[in-house]
C-alpha cells in the first residue's frame, strides 16, 4: 500500500521528505520531488529540497532541479536517486519501514541522514500499515502515507568549507501526491512534527481550493511507539475522537507573513476514554520564509515542544512546523525575481533573504 503512487496522480506529487530536528535551534529537510506544480517556471520538474540550519548559524539553502531521476523498486527495499553533472540526492527505505538513509553530494557539501523509527507507519486515517481498507486521500485530490512518523535521527555532515558537523536528534520521513498542482488543489496548510517524552505527534491541516475553504485534518498521537490516539474529525463531539488546533500568540517568534502566531496549542481528546492529551508548540527559530504574491506564502519553524496527558506527567521535546497560504496565481515579476535571478543557481540560495524547508 505504500508504493509509489499511479501514473494518474503524476502532475503534483512530492514523493519524499525526510526531515531532522536536534534541539529546536538547528535541523533540515531533505525532500525529493516529482511535481510538475512549478513547470511554469522552466527548470523541469525533478527537484530536491535540501534546506539545513545549524546552532551556530551556518546556512545552506538549495532548491536543486536535476537532471535524472531513478526509482528503484527491489523486494526488500526501496531506493530513490535524483542527480546531475556533480550533484546527487539518494534514499534508501526498507519495505518494512523501520530505518530510512538519505544520501547527498554537492558542490555544497555531502553526508549522510538516517532515521531509526520510533512509530508505526500509518495512514491519514490512522490505520496501521498494512491495511486493505486505508484511504491515503487526506484532502480532496491530495493523498499522504506516513512511513515514519517520528524518531531517531543521527546525520554527518561535511561542508564544503572541510567543515564537519555529527547530529543527533529526531526526525520523521513523509509521502504526499496530489492529482493536480498544489495551486489547484490547496489554499494552503499547517503541518506539525513533534516529539515530547514517550510521545510523537503528526498533524497535517490542508484548506481545500476545489472545496472553497474546507478544512481537513490528519492527526495522530503515538506513545512508546504505539499508536494512542488517530483522527480526522476537527470538531468537538460527544462520541468521536477528535482534534483540535488552534494559533497561540504569545510567544518572541513569528512569521512575516499573513499568519503572525507564534505557536500553535494542539489537543487530542477521546470521550470514550475520558483522556485528553494537550501539546504547546512554540516557535523557536525561524528557518526559511518565501512570499508568493502579498502576505501569502510559506514559513517554516523550528520548535519547543511541552505537555503530555491532561492531569499526568508533562514532556518537553522539540519539533518542526510549518504554515502556508497559497495565493490565487503568482505575478509573473515575482516569479522572476524570486526564481529566475539566482535562486536556483549554486551558491545564491539566500538571495532577498528566503529561507526555506528546515526542521
Amino acid at each position: 500500500m505504500f508504493r509509489k503512487p499511479s501514473h494518474s496522480l503524476r502532475e503534483g506529487r512530492r514523493p519524499s521528505r525526510f526531515l531532522h530536528v536536534s534541539n529546536g535551534m538547528a535541523g533540515m529537510i531533505v525532500g525529493f520531488s516529482r511535481d510538475a506544480s512549478y513547470a511554469f517556471f522552466g527548470l523541469g520538474n525533478l527537484r530536491v529540497e535540501f534546506y539545513m540550519v545549524l546552532s551556530d548559524g551556518t546556512v545552506i539553502q538549495d532548491l536543486d532541479y536535476l537532471d535524472e531521476s531513478t526509482i528503484i523498486d527491489c523486494p526488500d527495499a526501496v531506493t530513490g536517486i535524483w542527480n546531475s553533472t556533480k550533484r546527487s540526492y539518494s534514499f534508501h527505505v526498507p519495505k518494512d519501514m523501520k530505518h530510512a538513509t538519505v544520501k547527498w553530494n554537492t558542490p555544497a557539501g555531502k553526508g549522510t541522514l538516517s532515521i531509526t523509527s520510533a512509530s508505526q507507519p500509518h495512514f491519514p486515517d490512522g490505520s496501521i500499515w498494512p491495511s486493505k481498507s486505508a484511504n491515503t486521500e487526506m484532502a480532496p485530490c491530495l493523498h499522504m502515507n506516513q512511513p515514519i512518523a517520528g524518531g531517531r535521527v543521527v546525520a554527518d555532515i561535511t561542508l564544503s568549507k572541510a567543515k564537519r558537523y555529527q547530529l543527533n536528534g529526531v526526525g520523521g520521513h513523509g509521502r504526499l501526491w496530489a492529482e493536480g498542482s498544489w495551486f489547484q488543489i490547496v489554499d494552503g496548510f499547517h503541518i506539525v512534527r513533534a516529539n515530547a517524552g514517550p510521545y510523537i505527534i503528526s498533524y497535517w491541516r490542508p484548506i481545500s481550493r476545489l472545496i472553497k475553504g474546507a478544512v481537513y485534518h490528519s492527526a495522530q498521537l503515538f506513545k512508546d511507539g504505539k499508536m494512542l490516539a488517530a483522527t480526522q474529525y476537527g470538531e468537538k463531539s460527544q462520541s468521536k475522537d477528535y482534534f483540535l488546533f488552534s494559533n497561540d500568540f504569545n510567544g518572541p517568534v513569528s512569521g512575516g507573513l499573513t499568519d503572525k502566531s507564534t505557536g500553535h496549542v494542539l489537543e487530542f481528546v477521546s470521550p470514550s476514554r475520558d483522556k485528553r492529551w494537550r501539546f504547546l508548540v512554540e516557535h523557536k527559530r525561524k528557518k526559511f520564509e518565501m512570499g508568493l504574491g502579498g502576505e501569502s506564502g510559506l514559513s517554516g519553524f523550528t520548535n519547543r515542544v511541552t505537555g503530555g496527558e491532561v492531569g499526568g506527567q508533562q514532556y518537553e521535546g522539540h519539533g518542526f512546523s510549518e504554515q502556508t497560504v497559497f495565493p490565487e496565481r503568482i505575478a509573473q515579476w515575482r516569479i522572476w525575481i524570486v526564481y529566475g535571478i539566482g535562486y536556483f543557481n549554486r551558491g545564491k540560495g539566500f538571495l532577498l533573504g528566503i529561507a526555506r524547508w528546515l526542521t
